[in-house]
């Protein structure tokens, strides 16, 4: 991991609480969990996100005009990457990881998805951001 540069997923130029403590690693191991799920016993040996991220975060109104309740949030990350198979061969894989979740002002209701749109053009997938961060309330 010591070859990782997540540094465009920067917590101070943008709010990514719904990430968790530390939401580079929340996204790196998300997106080695969706390799896993195509190849069983794959690695992420190396991740660069490879430009400025888009994000979208959703709210409403509370009772205190000064706030806000977020509801929604997500971003769409470029992405080059190393992925190892369990056979021990290595793959380079670039596209863009998608990450959208809805209901982060409810106890027990949030709900993520992610998608990968591999080797595609970063402006499509962002594109698509708007219509995802909606999608992920969305049952498969």
């Amino acid at each position: 991991m010591s070859d990782d540069n997540l540094s465009f997923l920067n917590p101070d130029e943008h709010w990514l609480g719904w990430l968790g403590d530390d939401p580079r690693s929340a996204v790196r191991s998300q997106l080695e969990a969706l390799f896993q799920r195509q190849t069983p016993g794959a690695k992420l040996e190396q991740l660069v996100i490879t430009s400025q991220p888009k994000y979208l975060t959703g709210a409403k109104p509370t009772a205190d005009p000064d706030q806000v309740e977020v509801v929604r949030a997500a971003l769409a990350a470029p992405f080059y990457s190393l992925v190892r198979e369990a056979s021990g061969a290595l793959h380079e894989v670039e596209g863009v990881f998608s990450w959208a979740a809805v209901g982060l002002n409810e106890t027990n209701g949030r709900l993520d998805r992610m998608w990968l749109d591999l080797f595609d053009d970063a402006d499509q997938a962002f594109d698509l951001l708007d219509e995802r961060v909606y999608l992920a309330g969305v049952p498969d």
